[in-house]
């Protein structure tokens, strides 16, 4: 028989009545994140990333300040912090260009007769 640990994968019931597997580490006790654990801490990660770049961006914080509340409010790396930033902190700058575009459509439809239909006039246009 190897020496060492034995591993082994439980299954309880957790306090929401589901059903969950964990690889426990039987001699230490240790519990392994696993792979539900591992995807729903990451995504609390990636939201609370997100809101605070938001916050960031409201409050007029520049790119540094907002990457060094990151890594401490979050516990990530500058690089994954860096990556989050890239991102998330585009985000608003797109929001803002789909308002321009919808305002440009509603300033150029004042401009058109009521009877203008594109689709009518883009296949005459092709006719010709």
């Amino acid at each position: 028989m190897a020496k060492g640990f034995v591993n082994t994968i439980i299954t309880h019931i957790t306090n929401g009545n589901k059903n969950e597997e964990r690889l426990v580490n039987i001699m230490g006790g240790t519990i392994i994140e696993t792979e539900s654990e591992r995807l729903i801490r990451l995504g609390m990660c990636q939201g609370m990333t997100k809101m605070i770049i938001e916050i960031g961006r409201e409050h007029g914080l520049d790119d540094a300040a907002i990457l060094k509340r990151i890594q401490e409010e979050v516990g990530c790396s500058l690089e994954e912090a860096t990556a989050y930033l890239n991102q998330y902190g585009n985000e608003d700058e797109k929001i803002r260009a789909f308002h321009r575009l919808d305002a440009a459509r509603t300033e150029i439809r004042c401009y058109l007769s009521d009877d203008f239909v594109p689709d009518k006039e883009l296949e005459e246009a092709r006719a010709e």
